[in-house]
Formats: structure tokens, sequence, C-alpha cells
């Protein structure tokens, strides 16, 4: 699941239309739903404002296994 996706997603969750999430974080509709599609690219400035429109963390639109990974990598001794 891609990022746009898992907006969706969320978005969805919560019950809240294109529109008034779009509200919330200063764009259109229209441009929002390019995000969800994966038509258009999201920016950090904008994946912290839909983050805090829909209740969520930054980390909660991008791939799990990704964050996993990153976890485990952290977690891991390193090398001496």
């Amino acid at each position: 699941m891609n990022t746009g996706e898992r907006i969706r997603m969320l978005r969805s969750q919560k019950h809240f239309t294109l529109a008034e999430v779009s509200r919330q974080i200063g764009m259109t509709p229209a441009g929002l739903s390019l995000i969800e599609l994966g038509k258009r690219r999201v920016t950090t400035e904008q994946i912290e404002l839909l983050a805090k429109a829909l209740g969520a963390r930054p980390a909660d639109f991008f791939d799990a296994e990704l964050n996993a990974a990153t976890r485990k990598h952290k977690e891991a001794p390193a090398d001496v």
C-alpha cells in the first residue's frame, strides 16, 4: 500500500470527505484526490497537516514493512 492509499484509508476510516480534509490542510479536493491516487507527490508539510487533520502520526502514512525494517536496523547491534 502506498502513501496515498494509506491517506485515503485513514480518511475513510474517520468518515471525512475529501472536501473536509482538503479545507483543513489548505488545498483543493482535486489536489488531495491526486495525492491519494498516487498521481501527485505529497510534501512533508502536507503529511504533517494531514496527520493533524486525521488524528494520526506522520509515520502512519508510510509502509509498515519499511517502518519495521527501520526499527529492526536501529535495534541491531553495531559491528565492532
